[in-house]
């Protein structure tokens, strides 16, 4: 039934709004598996998979929805980004670059570049792709993160700090704020 379907996915993208993310999945997995052929009843339970950190299982839906649709940058983004995730970086790098091809002033996107290209030890084009990114999109605090992350990581505690900071000032009780604090103090040490 057609109406069912869309009631379990529409009542599952409400759950998702008020919170209820676990709530959500059972809902939004019936209307995928009801709507086979519905671009946005893949794409959003792959987006909602990837928000909880199942990668695995959101690659499955967004390969499905993108056999769906080709044309909508994020969901090869969201394909790269899950990809990244699990180490899957040379694969992941096909999505970005589609992804950039379709939208090349996407932020999100040239994060996820940045990230691929970290995960792929290639540390300069990673710095390029953060830096890109936050020109065009100063708000988005994940940007900050990965982008001190990779400072840290190759001994450039200052510039890292500073990044940190950024991100801690956008995304101030983050689940990761916490750990970030402690990091600066213990380890960064400035």
């Amino acid at each position: 039934d057609p109406d069912f379907a869309k009631a379990n996915y529409y009542y599952g993208i409400l759950l998702i709004k008020n919170g209820e993310k676990n709530k959500a999945a059972g809902y939004m997995e019936r209307a995928a598996k009801l709507m086979p052929f519905d671009f946005s009843a893949q794409y959003d339970l792959g987006c909602l998979y990837a928000e909880n950190s199942e990668f695995e299982k959101a690659i499955s839906f967004f390969e499905k929805a993108l056999q769906l649709d080709q044309k909508l940058p994020e969901a090869y983004n969201n394909m790269c980004y899950s990809l990244a995730s699990v180490g899957k970086y040379q694969q992941a790098l096909g999505y970005c670059k589609t992804s950039i091809d379709l939208d090349p002033d996407n932020a999100a996107t040239l994060d996820s570049m940045g990230y691929v290209y970290a995960g792929l030890k290639n540390y300069d084009l990673s710095s390029e792709y953060y830096e890109k990114a936050l020109k065009i999109d100063p708000s988005i605090a994940e940007t900050y993160l990965h982008y001190a992350n990779l400072l840290k990581d190759n001994g450039k505690n200052k510039e890292a700090k500073e990044y940190y900071l950024k991100y801690l000032k956008l995304e101030p009780s983050a689940k990761k704020a916490r750990s970030i604090k402690k990091n600066i103090k213990k380890e960064l040490q400035l």
